[in-house]
């Protein structure tokens, strides 16, 4: 337990001071508003309203993994004030989605507002050839790297929010899926590549 802390701890003061780029840490609140503010304004609904999905107003879900494996999934509404109730919980995870109703499944995905690459395996030898390849322009630099357990977190913020219809679902697949081969190596992870 004491090397995966270690190495969480590396990876974290190495994200904020590598000599390549410049990246500051964020809290919850920001990170939220970097991914799906535009125009400084949120796309979700407001609590207690009426829903209004004809102007695009969807859910953002937030789903925290419980020690016993099992998921507990909240809604966020546009004042963000259940933040607080849980910024400071162990595991609690969103995607980059917006969705109409209250699951977090693809028929509900609206949409789409970054994508996000989960990066497991990454010891300090692997985060300062990430960071160089990032600064050399072999790998697009991430917008924003949330340091989680034995991972990397990277999100590429989209100008626009993109529709997810059917069709476009398998075009961000694809997208997705060349980034990943992009970042992923044995330069930048210990584990073999994930889709």
């Amino acid at each position: 337990m004491s090397r995966q802390l270690d190495l969480f701890n590396f990876r974290n003061g190495y994200i904020v001071f590598n000599p390549f780029l410049n990246y500051s840490q964020i809290d919850i609140y920001e990170f939220i508003q970097y991914i799906f503010e535009r125009d400084d304004v949120l796309p979700f609904e407001t609590e207690g309203e009426d829903r209004d999905y004809q102007n695009h107003k969807y859910n953002g879900i937030m789903c925290e993994i419980l020690d016993t494996g099992k998921t507990r999934t909240f809604m966020v509404f546009n004042n963000l004030e259940f933040l607080e109730e849980i910024k400071d919980r162990r595991f609690v995870v969103m995607s980059p989605i917006t969705y109409i109703g209250r699951n977090r499944t693809a028929n509900n995905s609206r949409y789409l507002y970054a994508i996000a690459i989960d990066l497991d395996g990454v010891e300090e030898k692997h985060i300062g050839s990430l960071f160089k390849q990032f600064s050399n322009g072999r790998i697009y630099s991430p917008n924003i790297i949330v340091s989680s357990g034995n991972r990397l977190h990277l999100y590429y913020i989209l100008k626009e929010p993109i529709a997810l219809f059917d069709n476009i679902k398998g075009l961000m697949k694809r997208l997705k899926y060349g980034l990943i081969d992009l970042v992923w190596s044995s330069f930048t992870s210990k584990q073999t590549r994930q889709y």
